[in-house]
């Protein structure tokens, strides 16, 4: 019996700290803030061209999908503060329907180093490879 009651405890508790890790994704919504000081960043993607763009964040040697941003429109995006843990250098793809197949197009910006405090605008051209990456102060600063 207990045996039984040791187990059921320990499921209970690793069940517990993996619904609270999964919930929060390392960021504070409220807030924008984590553990280690840093805090999601702020991504203005301008879309310029004729077509959709999948955004991917390259960091700490991985790549991931951020978000899509529509034809002809600005959506604003957050970068999440796990994705700077490492060494706060990312770069951003962004790929046109297709792109992986080889049917599409595709854009890599600059390797940036993000410090507490900024945003980034990054404006994709119709002509991707005249797109641009900026970095600036962000509007508000906890």
């Amino acid at each position: 019996m207990e045996f039984r009651t040791i187990v059921v405890a320990a499921a209970a508790w690793c069940a517990a700290g993996c619904a609270g890790a999964r919930a929060s994704g390392g960021v504070r919504v409220s807030s924008g803030s984590v553990a280690g000081g840093r805090t999601a960043t702020e991504l203005t993607v301008d879309n310029r061209a004729a077509s959709d763009i999948t955004i991917f964040v390259v960091h700490d040697g991985r790549v991931e999908r951020l978000d899509r941003v529509e034809a002809a429109h600005t959506k604003r995006l957050l970068v999440p503060a796990r994705m700077l843990d490492g060494t706060g250098e990312i770069a951003l793809i962004g790929e046109r329907p297709g792109a992986r197949a080889g049917f599409g197009g595709r854009v890599t910006s600059q390797r940036v180093s993000i410090q507490r405090c900024q945003r980034l605008l990054w404006s994709i051209e119709s002509a991707l490879e005249l797109s641009s990456l900026g970095v600036f102060p962000a509007r508000s600063c906890a």
